[in-house]
């Protein structure tokens, strides 16, 4: 029986076209096989779908592939019978194999996922001649700044998403400047990000999106996302969207904004230095009413240059 922290994840063949039969069963927003998350139940109606279907007739399952036509529906069955014996809710398919397994064990000094995903995303945004080391690494640190600021305690995945998507967002500019945020959005669905689950991809993706300027459009990556997601990725892609209009007014690497609280519902004050004196939220002001619940407003530090 697995432990409650513990994952099944199935690899070869026969495991990638099961889940391919099920995911053509639905609407699904990532592309890629890898990390796709199998459910027992949904797993048991696609092999009672191939035990009900002659083998002369299973041409017409969507996502089923003919070479497998004959050996697809025994493999079903044996990872439905593994899963109920342990009593997994579900498995986790994995696009490698073993042999891969072993070579990224004794090749690669990435120990934990979170290494990978640093990695994988450094070797994303490398690819793109529109992306600035310094510009990312201070919109990285603004938004830091803000999240530390507006919500002090939350968990370390949204943190994650929110400094990867400061990292990652200009390379959107490499298609079009004024439509960057949806481009680099579509980037990251697409591109072989490795340490990133679906629902990773799926946050980190909807909060670029929504950077800039649209509400966030969660249902977009459902079932990988749920509308217990909205509000978090909106306060993401706000605190984003400020972090990269203070990055390009700002004229100095160490201008960071301070975020106080006014106390009883009164607002929030961003205070701000270092070149960044001549920016005002107006355009913003609605939107952070809206994911934080209070107003927004800018002092000017008069020690500023």
């Amino acid at each position: 029986m697995l432990e409650p922290v513990e994952q099944l994840v199935g690899t070869g063949g026969t495991i990638r076209n099961l889940a391919k039969i099920q995911r053509a069963q639905i609407s699904y927003p990532i592309p890629r096989m890898h990390g796709y998350v199998l459910d027992r139940h949904a797993l048991r109606r696609v092999v009672d779908l191939l035990v009900a279907v002659p083998f002369a007739r299973r041409d017409a399952i969507a996502g089923l592939s003919r070479d497998r036509a004959d050996t697809v529906t025994g493999g079903g069955v044996a990872v439905l019978t593994v899963m109920d014996w342990i009593q997994a809710r579900s498995l986790m398919v994995s696009g490698q194999g073993l042999r891969e397994g072993v070579a990224l064990e004794h090749t690669t000094r990435l120990r934990s996922s979170a290494a990978a995903r640093r990695a994988s995303v450094t070797a994303l945004v490398s690819r793109f001649t529109t992306w600035e080391e310094g510009r990312a690494t201070r919109r990285r640190r603004i938004a830091a700044t803000l999240l530390d600021g507006l919500l002090p305690h939350v968990d370390d995945e949204l943190r994650d998403t929110l400094d990867h998507a400061a990292l990652i967002l200009d390379v959107g500019r490499s298609v079009d400047y004024y439509q960057r945020w949806e481009h680099a959005a579509a980037i990251v669905v697409a591109a072989d990000l490795r340490g990133f689950s679906h629902r990773r991809i799926a946050l980190l993706s909807s909060t670029i999106a929504g950077a800039g300027g649209s509400r966030p459009n969660v249902r977009a990556y459902a079932p990988v996302l749920s509308a217990a997601d909205r509000l978090p990725v909106e306060q993401l892609s706000l605190i984003l969207a400020i972090a990269d209009q203070l990055e390009r007014r700002s004229d100095s690497s160490d201008a960071v904004p301070q975020v106080r609280r006014r106390g009883r519902g009164r607002g929030v004050v961003l205070r701000l230095s270092g070149g960044c004196g001549g920016w005002q939220p107006s355009d913003i002001g609605r939107r952070f009413k809206r994911a934080f619940g209070h107003e927004i407003s800018v002092e000017v530090d008069s020690a500023a240059p």
